[in-house]
């Protein structure tokens, strides 16, 4: 009996022997000499991440903010398999992202838009894929191009200038929410860009404004307007694209609670349906004009007219309807939220200073004419020394500080 209680001792003894080194070597092993939490699990972070969120102190991003109070701009999060680096000193994240070609866009956020994005630029590794995206659909985002969109820009503009005007006259003093108006301008703009013509969500929100008002509180309570179909079901895939930004583990919670939801079905197929139908339009007709692919691509009338006329240019380059609609969501995702929100910030802050309204105002008349009437398109030239337009430099750069909109960045080493 002795023989067997010894036996037994000596294998529970050489088990736990064993298995400290292999406890040892499967936890997180952090990089030296970038501050991190004590590793007290095998799942590193996650245990903590879990707690954060669960005594309702934010969510993922929120638990990166709460551990640079505690470690400093540079810091790692340990995950099982997973080191993350946070760099939270934007000149060094710049340095790093634009000095050379050492990092890559991250494989969690591509993981993150290939969700409802699986062809396009933001899901694909700096492969010939996306460098062949990137020559077709480039110059979407060229200064050239933009200038060329300034008019349809300050048409959409005049628009939502117009629907303020028509509200305040319904409630005088009384101060109004603007954030959703600017949510719907910008939509009508970007789609007006990328395909030629307005989805008239602003003259939807005008059309719907009461004839009369009851002045009653010093915030006028208006009822919402009818949103187009477009603007819910943008809402719904950037709320999906959300949930997993902000989730330690972007995949899983994807599968989970993105594509089980039949409303983010629903307003997806709505979403692709929309561009696809677009897309055919532009083949047909392009096909009918028989263009040789010639000129400027900056020359186009739209963003997809340019992808479309770029291939015929291209030739065996074509990227397919798949690629091009993803493409093309990109683009309506890309500017809408961003774009909304800076604006948003500037119009929080501006009128509060009035000093500032005036030298801008009279900074913009000295650099462009104070013809307000002029059809003529303005020279942007003239705004490229900041020592000539400093107002304009400031506001923006205030503006842009303010609002946050490139807050997060991630990228991963290059092999």
């Amino acid at each position: 009996m002795y023989a067997a209680l010894a036996t037994t001792a000596v294998v529970v003894l050489l088990s736990a022997l064993l298995a400290r080194p292999s406890y040892l070597w499967i936890l997180p092993r952090p990089l030296p000499d970038i501050p991190h939490n004590p590793i007290t699990s095998l799942l590193g972070d996650v245990p903590a991440i879990a707690q954060y969120e669960k005594d309702g102190k934010g969510v993922f991003t929120d638990f990166i903010a709460h551990l640079t109070a505690i470690h400093g701009p540079i810091l790692q999060i340990l995950l099982p398999r997973r080191r993350i680096v946070v760099v939270a000193d934007r000149v060094e994240a710049e340095r790093i992202i634009l000095s050379g070609k050492a990092v890559d866009t991250s494989e969690r956020l591509r993981t993150i838009f290939a969700t409802a994005l699986p062809n396009s630029q933001l899901a694909l590794p700096a492969n010939e894929v996306w460098k062949k995206h990137r020559r077709i659909a480039g110059p979407s985002m060229s200064r050239r191009y933009l200038e060329r969109m300034a008019s349809r820009i300050s048409f959409g503009a005049n628009e939502l200038v117009g629907l303020w005007r028509a509200k305040i006259g319904l409630v005088g003093n009384s101060a109004f929410d603007v954030a959703m108006y600017f949510h719907l301008a910008t939509m009508d703009n970007i789609i007006n860009i990328a395909l030629g013509e307005s989805i008239g969500a602003v003259k939807s929100a005008y059309s719907a404004l009461p004839l009369t008002y009851s002045h009653s509180t010093n915030v006028a309570q208006l009822p919402q307007p009818d949103f187009p179909p477009l603007y819910k079901a943008g809402e719904v895939i950037a709320e999906g694209f959300k949930r997993a930004l902000q989730s330690p583990c972007p995949g899983i919670t994807t599968w989970l609670f993105t594509y089980t939801s039949p409303t983010w079905w629903k307003f997806y197929k709505l979403l692709t349906s929309f561009f696809s139908d677009a897309i055919v339009r532009t083949r047909t007709r392009e096909a009918g004009l028989g263009r040789t692919g010639q000129g400027l691509s900056t020359n186009a009338d739209c963003v997809l007219d340019m992808i479309v006329q770029r291939e015929i240019q291209e030739g065996a380059e074509a990227l397919g309807d798949k690629d091009i609609l993803d493409e093309l969501m990109t683009y309506f995702f890309g500017g809408q939220d961003t774009t909304a929100s800076v604006l948003s910030w500037l119009v929080k802050y501006l009128p509060i200073d009035l000093e500032i309204q005036r030298q801008l105002h009279d900074e913009m008349c000295t650099v462009f004419g104070v013809d307000a009437e002029s059809a003529e398109p303005l020279d942007f030239n003239l705004i490229d020394d900041p020592e000539r337009v400093p107002i304009l430099e400031a506001v923006v750069a205030e503006t842009l500080r303010c609002a946050g909109v490139a807050s997060i960045i991630s990228r991963e080493r290059a092999y």
